[in-house]
């Protein structure tokens, strides 16, 4: 997976949801004005993040994104709101990522069977 360097934090550049193919930009300029820390386009197929912020909201607006992503095939009432998704984008970070590697190395794990 190809990946951006900005200090010591590297961004990917392509993520595979859901079976699609999707591109993560870095777009300061696009991001500024609009208090967004990231954005998806459907459209486009791409989640653009501002990196002006520390690498934890960097991180947890890649996975709030990417569940937006994910939920897509949902429809009506199935679809979380932005605060069920920003909840639990942090939880998950937080639960994964940061309070417990053990778990994060289990998620990671290469399948042997």
């Amino acid at each position: 997976m190809a990946s951006r360097k900005k200090g010591d934090m590297k961004l990917p550049t392509k993520v595979r949801v859901n079976g699609i193919d999707w591109t993560i930009e870095v777009d300061e300029l696009a991001l500024a004005d609009s208090g967004r820390y990231a954005e998806t386009s459907f459209k486009k197929q791409t989640i653009t993040l501002s990196q002006r912020y520390a690498a934890s909201r960097v991180r947890t607006s890649l996975l709030h994104e990417l569940i937006h992503v994910a939920e897509d095939t949902l429809e009506g009432d199935e679809r979380l709101t932005e605060t069920q998704i920003s909840t639990l984008a942090a939880h998950l970070y937080e639960a994964i990522f940061v309070g417990n590697p053990e778990v994060l190395a289990f998620l990671s794990a290469q399948e042997t069977e």
